[in-house]
């Protein structure tokens, strides 16, 4: 269908499926503060004038698959509910509305990530890639099936930083890791003091000035694992293996954490 004149639908309530695939626009098209409560079909659509999604809501993820636009569609606002519903029995077990599958879901949701990306619409962006990532877990995704090192990393992302989103998870988490890591050299240590082992995790998790072995480090360790040698009455360090690598564990750990931190900072203000 071709549509010649200007077509608005502000505060429109779409309560069945609506269908405008391979529709061609010729005017401006707004369907601002619209609710769509079925799905929603756009695909192959040819839009020549403006098209605004501005606060329209979608219950079901819309289908804007293979749409054209002449300029960048406007998604200020725009809301998609949840495509994963209900969590029932534990912690992965889910229940996924019937009528969509995972692969359509993830499809539709990629293709509105690529039109937020022409809109330079970011924080749209990486919102349209969280629930594409969220949306393949136990349709595409399994924890212990196919596809079980994306769903683990997809996971394990979302939690530790709201997929890249969050700066608050990352530095949490970074800051709990030193604590942690302070319980465990104080536990293992045969002298010195909690806040010994405490500088000492919080050098380990600085990573670079955990890599930097100075005289302070040395002196940490002497009063935490330092034990006098019987012949020569020195002070001399016994760091086991296991101890070793748990201080590496550390590092890694800590680099984790930061590198998320620097890339929500790269995310929100779009750092190139």
């Amino acid at each position: 269908s071709v549509f010649y004149g200007s077509l608005t639908f502000v505060n429109s309530n779409f309560n069945e499926e609506c269908d405008f695939s391979l529709a061609h626009f010729k005017s401006p098209v707004l369907f601002n503060k619209s609710t769509f409560h079925d799905e929603a079909n756009f695909s192959s659509i040819r839009s020549e004038r403006g098209f605004s999604l501005h606060n329209a809501h979608f219950k079901v993820a819309p289908d804007f698959n293979e749409a054209a636009f002449h300029a960048p569609p406007v998604l200020d606002e725009v809301r998609i509910d949840e495509q994963l519903v209900k969590r029932q029995r534990g912690l992965f077990a889910s229940v996924r509305e019937p009528e969509k599958n995972a692969a359509e879901i993830s499809r539709n949701f990629r293709a509105l990530g690529k039109m937020a990306h022409e809109a330079r619409d970011w924080l749209n962006e990486m919102d349209f890639f969280a629930q594409e990532i969220r949306a393949r877990r136990f349709g595409l995704d399994f924890p212990f099936g196919p596809n079980a090192g994306r769903f683990w990393f997809g996971f394990i992302y979302e939690k530790a930083s709201n997929f890249g989103r969050s700066f608050a998870r990352p530095v949490v988490g970074w800051l709990g890791s030193i604590l942690v890591f302070a319980i465990i050299y104080w536990r293992a240590a045969v002298g010195g003091s909690f806040w010994d082992a405490l500088s000492l995790s919080w050098r380990e998790g600085l990573v670079i000035s955990g890599l930097l072995r100075t005289g302070h480090l040395r002196t940490l360790l002497e009063r935490l694992y330092g034990v006098e040698d019987k012949d020569t009455h020195q002070i001399v360090i016994h760091l086991p293996n296991l101890l070793a690598f748990v201080m590496s564990l550390q590092t890694l750990v800590s680099a984790f954490f930061l590198f998320l931190f620097f890339l929500a900072v790269r995310n929100h203000f779009r750092i190139r």
